[in-house]
């Protein structure tokens, strides 16, 4: 930020110059879908082991509650705040009454953005349980724009901790995923058709080399990568979340061989599918 006076009126004026923070800050796209105040000590039984296609916002008031990954546990604590991940398959562990605010919200361009991709913690702003009861208010009142600009405005204000931590190297993708939207979701949908690098490249109007190059770019992985990682991920929900044999996921996530599906799982968890279910059964 710079500042410009004004000679003649003798006026100060401050002007904010053009950087990667402005540009993180204006290309955010954050829908608010839901906030409440919970204090329950049976929180399994509301979530079983799934995945969610919007972030959750934790502030923890009081008690512990863990939440189980595929990739391990966490435990959440009072007096901190947390992010979930999309499309990260969980459920809960607790050991007695949890009391907590939450708020589910969208962003296309948060979800896809390395740093967002895990569950985060960090402690709580002094501000954050009065910022939660105006988030409440503005959804019970529900007055049409004046509410939701209002809620807008809050969700940014509690992200901004979120954001003020992120990587600087992150800030391009927020910044250039818009543009990848319709591959990622047609990626996403798609994950058990045989997915080519230049059909993505056609739906998103480059070449060949031009698209690979960009995408790797921008999500630091090549489109082959990409889709691989995500076919992996899908794979690992699918064998902790559902009853359905090797062979099956196999074919869910786009790999008709399930010799090979077996060899890239274990290349890429260190596991073979089997080995993984049997090791990391919730229950």
């Amino acid at each position: 930020m710079k500042e410009l006076r004004h000679q003649v009126k003798d006026e100060i004026a401050f002007f904010f110059a053009d950087s990667p923070e402005r540009e993180l800050v204006n290309h955010l796209d954050l829908n608010v879908l839901v906030s409440g105040m919970a204090a329950k000590d049976d929180l399994d039984a509301y979530h079983p082991f799934q995945a969610d296609p919007y972030f959750r916002f934790y502030y923890v008031v009081d008690g512990n509650v863990r939440l189980i990954f595929a990739d391990g546990s966490y435990l959440l604590e009072p007096g901190m705040v947390y992010l979930i991940p999309v499309d990260h398959p969980f459920r809960y562990s607790t050991t007695g009454k949890f009391t907590h605010y939450w708020l589910h919200f969208r962003s296309a361009r948060l979800e896809n953005v390395n740093y967002f991709r895990r569950l985060i913690g960090l402690k709580a702003p002094p501000d954050t349980e009065a910022l939660m009861r105006e988030l409440l208010h503005c959804a019970e009142t529900d007055d049409g724009v004046e509410a939701l600009i209002g809620a807008d405005i809050i969700l940014r204000r509690l992200l901004t901790p979120f954001l003020a931590a992120m990587p600087k190297n992150d800030y391009e993708q927020v910044m250039n995923i818009g543009r990848y939207s319709t591959v990622l979701e047609y990626i996403d949908r798609n994950l058990e058709k045989n997915l080519i690098v230049t059909g993505l490249a056609v739906i998103a109007g480059m070449n060949y080399n031009d698209f690979s190059a960009d995408f790797h770019r921008t999500f630091g992985v090549t489109p082959k990568q990409y889709i691989c990682n995500h076919r992996i991920e899908r794979a690992k929900a699918l064998l902790l979340g559902s009853d359905l044999t090797v062979k099956q996921i196999s074919a869910r996530v786009g790999y008709d061989n399930e010799f090979f599906f077996y060899r890239l799982f274990k290349k890429y968890t260190g596991q073979t599918p089997k080995d993984f279910r049997n090791n990391n059964m919730l229950g």
